[in-house]
């Protein structure tokens, strides 16, 4: 599904020389849970940028109160998140993955993103067709399918990459560190996959919020779960109810984007429309 471009690599040179590293020094030194939800600021600045600097059509309604929702809900699941973790080891995360819970919480995630995924080559081109006729008032639920898919694969790369953190701040080998490394790449690459074909099919001010949303509240939960987080958790009744309310805003926030008028479509400056067509040829092609 990736078109290889100059701007594409010029992209993926920059999120791998920025965003990496920042990634990696973060989930060294604080909790997965407290750390992830803090993305939730991408939503913000991509509202504000994606207008001014693609053209994109901005709707007041429902754009930013979506966003907004979007973002308290991401703030409310990272006060959830603990202060403190252990000094892990290599030893000490693999019998992380003995957890019987966490193994089923994987499973149905894999099964989940298996559907998702057999669901968007199935029905590729009535996808693409509906993205074309629609790229600026896209199908929520359509869009949901690339959204989801990319931000459960990307918790995964999240996952092993605070591992791969952790092990070079406690001085791990590079034996210890490569099995971590490579379960991190294969997840980052189809998550990068899948940001593509969302970005290529329906306007950035739809997709991100959404993919991130997803991002965010899987690296949370499933973040929570590996890394044992959870037990503070369930312990306080606050912090689920201040986690259950989070959660609530960020599917609100979500489920508004289906309230985006079509008939702001008129309004669009020529070139989105004519570019948001041929992304969705292209991605038809693909």
């Amino acid at each position: 599904d990736i078109v290889l471009s100059k701007q594409w690599v010029f992209g993926l040179l920059l999120v791998a020389c920025a965003g990496f590293p920042m990634d990696l020094l973060a989930y060294s030194l604080a909790p997965l849970s407290l750390t992830t939800p803090l993305s939730g600021v991408t939503v913000a600045l991509n509202l504000v940028f994606a207008e001014r600097l693609l053209g994109e059509t901005l709707q007041a309604w429902p754009d930013i109160p979506a966003t907004g929702l979007i973002m308290c809900g991401t703030l409310l699941t990272s006060v959830t998140g603990p202060h403190q973790e252990p000094m892990w080891n290599s030893a000490m995360l693999w019998s992380l993955l003995e957890d019987s819970f966490l193994q089923r919480l994987l499973m149905a995630m894999t099964v989940a993103v298996t559907l998702g995924i057999g669901l968007m080559w199935w029905f590729q081109e009535p996808l693409a067709e509906s993205a074309k006729r629609r790229y600026l008032n896209p199908a929520v639920h359509e869009v949901v399918l690339p959204a989801f898919v990319a931000g459960a694969v990307g918790c995964l790369a999240n996952i092993n990459l605070k591992a791969v953190g952790v092990l070079l701040r406690n001085s791990g080998t590079s034996h210890e560190l490569a099995p971590w490394v490579i379960m991190t790449v294969g997840p980052a690459a189809v998550q990068l996959n899948y940001i593509n074909r969302g970005l290529q099919l329906y306007p950035q001010t739809v997709f991100i919020p959404i993919y991130t949303a997803f991002l965010v509240l899987l690296s949370t939960i499933v973040g929570a779960v590996f890394y044992q987080e959870h037990t503070q958790f369930l312990n306080h009744l606050r912090l689920q109810i201040c986690f259950a309310i989070g959660i609530c805003c960020i599917i609100a926030g979500i489920g508004m984007f289906a309230f985006r008028s079509p008939e702001n479509c008129a309004q669009a400056p020529a070139e989105v429309v004519t570019q948001g067509k041929y992304e969705s040829e292209q991605a038809l092609e693909g």
